[in-house]
């Protein structure tokens, strides 16, 4: 995934989720997961929200480090 993310590209993400799919099945690397992590975490400070959205992606982070681990 490049440095910059369309709108486009979120929402596909997004509804790829939604979807039940995982970070393989949307194409997204380790790197990805944890550079949309902090960029959702970014919009949630200033928001003051928690989406599943971010919920999945944690995860999907914690799955990361348990299997390198």
């Amino acid at each position: 995934m490049s440095e910059v993310v369309t709108e486009n590209r979120l929402k596909e993400i997004k509804r790829g989720f939604a979807a039940g799919l995982n970070r393989g099945d949307l194409g997204l690397h380790a790197e990805d997961v944890k550079r949309l992590i902090s960029e959702i975490e970014r919009f949630q400070q200033k928001d003051g929200l928690r989406t599943r959205e971010h919920n999945i992606l944690v995860q999907e982070n914690r799955n990361l480090t348990a299997t390198i681990a």
